[in-house]
């Protein structure tokens, strides 16, 4: 598994409403889950350590937000104003998600349009910029378009991906094992096809003296990338 291989997922090119997509959507969270997504996020951010405050938070490829949630519920609770955006093609928020975050004091926005296009026109800043499982649909020059755009809107970005590697592929491939539907069980092999090992992330990254970026293997199956401020 030398080089990436990018091909379209059925998931992202279904509506929102279609049965087969509410199916994969609940698989992913599925798989998310044994992937330890969560606390991947949680262990490497800080965030139930109360070692991140964020007051503004973006969200890439959000899907049905519900990871998303689980990451913001992990945060301290705070008095002060609150604001998460939700950019994806197909979004698919469920109402319940919503009132949970804004009665914990958030302000929900989302945005149903293309990530690329809404980052080149959004004027928005932001304290951090969450991506999970988003990055891997990008080829190598739309990944340095994205991570330029997020350095001039962002403090911080983190990132977990499919692991392009042997182990994942052999576990992507019996995703039918948990229950998953057909239309999981094909994505589940592209996207550890387009997934991502060593520093290839690290090599899309524009070079800036005044960032730090880690990138690593995490997890059984996942890919870990995070990019922050040195001055905060």
């Amino acid at each position: 598994m030398r080089s990436r291989r990018i091909e379209p997922e059925i998931l992202d090119e279904l509506s929102a409403l279609d049965p087969r997509a509410v199916r994969s959507r609940r698989d992913l969270r599925r798989l998310n889950a044994l992937m330890g997504h969560v606390r991947i996020f949680d262990e490497q951010l800080g965030l139930s350590r109360g070692l991140l405050d964020p007051r503004r938070v973006l969200d890439l490829g959000t899907g049905d937000g519900w990871l998303l949630y689980e990451l913001l519920a992990r945060l301290p609770e705070s008095s002060e104003g609150r604001e998460v955006v939700m950019v994806d093609r197909h979004p698919s928020v469920s109402e319940s998600i919503v009132g949970a975050l804004e009665s914990s004091g958030w302000r929900v926005r989302i945005e149903a349009a293309d990530v690329l296009d809404w980052l080149r026109q959004s004027r928005s800043d932001f304290d951090c910029c969450w991506i999970n499982l988003f990055l891997h649909h990008l080829r190598d020059r739309q990944l340095e378009t994205l991570f330029e755009g997020l350095q001039a809107r962002t403090r911080s970005i983190a990132a977990c991906e499919p692991r392009r590697a042997w182990r994942a592929l052999w576990a992507a491939r019996r995703v039918g094992w948990v229950g998953c539907g057909p239309v999981t069980r094909a994505d589940a092999v592209t996207s550890v096809g387009a997934g991502f090992r060593g520093g290839e992330l690290t090599q899309r990254w524009p070079r800036h003296a005044d960032w730090t970026v880690q990138e690593r293997a995490q997890g059984l199956f996942s890919h870990w990338f995070h990019a922050s401020r040195l001055n905060g």
